[in-house]
């Protein structure tokens, strides 16, 4: 009898969640998005918070499989008050910096990883990010260069990684 009252307190909170306003928006926005689909929830055109969002997931886990590819990919689609949680900081920052991916509030990270490439510009992965100290001659040259042949200086630097790769071939 324990193990049943449980079970349907469980429910009875899984269902307060679920009709909940705040679940109805996010998962109205994400409907509108066309980043999920719902039998019974419209789209919703209007504002949703990330925090609305973190607190939606913990009803509809698909929730939290997007969370970190909307804040990489199309990070106006929730509004955010103050600053990004730690938890999703530290997620953001692995994937930004190719580290090692960790678990993201119970998600996987295979789960939360193959919406990188399909939200926003589709197919495309974010740009890893890299620092490098260059000396005030290589900065110099860089410049000179740039003005040169009117490209980016990343894609100078692009070429020229594909011309030291080529050569050491």
């Amino acid at each position: 009898m324990a193990a049943n009252k449980k079970i349907k307190d469980a429910m009875n909170r899984l269902n307060a969640g679920r009709n909940n306003p705040r679940f109805v928006r996010t998962v109205g926005k994400l409907v509108a998005a066309h980043l999920l689909e719902s039998n019974t929830v419209k789209p919703f055109k209007g504002t949703v918070t990330l925090d609305d969002a973190l607190w939606a997931g913990q009803f509809e886990p698909r929730i939290l499989e997007l969370i970190p590819a909307i804040v990489l990919k199309k990070n106006k689609l929730f509004k955010l008050r103050g600053a990004y949680p730690d938890d999703l900081q530290d997620v953001i920052k692995r994937i930004t910096h190719g580290e090692e991916p960790v678990q993201f509030r119970g998600v996987e990270p295979r789960l939360y990883l193959q919406w990188i490439e399909r939200i926003g510009h589709r197919g495309k992965s974010p740009a890893l990010l890299k620092t490098f100290r260059f000396s005030s001659d290589d900065v110099k040259l860089l410049r000179e260069i740039k003005n040169k042949t009117a490209l980016k200086e990343i894609e100078i630097i692009r070429n020229a990684l594909e011309l030291f790769y080529e050569k050491a071939a």
